[in-house]
């Protein structure tokens, strides 16, 4: 699942279109209080945050969403019409996985989710291994090049 926070209707509407329809399951917030409300019961995989809203800035929202143990390792990119340097390097500073600039294509922000998601997915199985099993994907039982019997998941001793 991914959130998008964005105060602009056809951007929001634009990139929530394109997210679902490209298999990636989404929802845009205009306001950030529905935002949080929604944050209760479901955390999403990504959140895309425009900075420049009108109840929070996007920078105070990452600030809360990275200070709090519940959502801290949620990956934020930003969507946002603040096109600095000084601009991209804080939001980076800040924690965000990425920094989009408007004016951005659809097509940039979807290779920038995708990419986001390939990180963060491959991290999340190397602290699956982390908690002592072994997780390789399916495979024949035995290899053609060992003669070894594979397994799928092993615990480590």
């Amino acid at each position: 699942m991914i959130y998008l926070l964005e105060d602009d209707d056809s951007i929001r509407k634009l990139i929530v279109y394109t997210l679902n329809s490209q298999g990636m399951e989404s929802i845009g917030f205009e306001k950030p209080s529905d935002f949080w409300k929604e944050m209760e019961s479901k955390k999403p995989d990504l959140i895309l945050l425009d900075i420049m809203m009108g109840e929070i800035s996007g920078i105070k929202m990452a600030k809360m969403l990275k200070t709090d143990v519940a959502t801290a390792e949620i990956p934020i990119i930003f969507c946002t019409a603040r096109d600095t340097e000084d601009d991209m390097i804080m939001g980076l500073n800040l924690g965000a996985d990425d920094y989009i600039m408007k004016p951005y294509t659809v097509r940039n922000v979807i290779a920038r989710v995708k990419s986001v998601l390939r990180r963060t997915s491959s991290q999340k199985s190397i602290v699956n291994n982390k908690t002592g099993y072994n997780i390789t994907p399916k495979i024949p039982n035995n290899s053609a090049l060992t003669g070894y019997t594979n397994s799928k998941v092993d615990k480590i001793s």
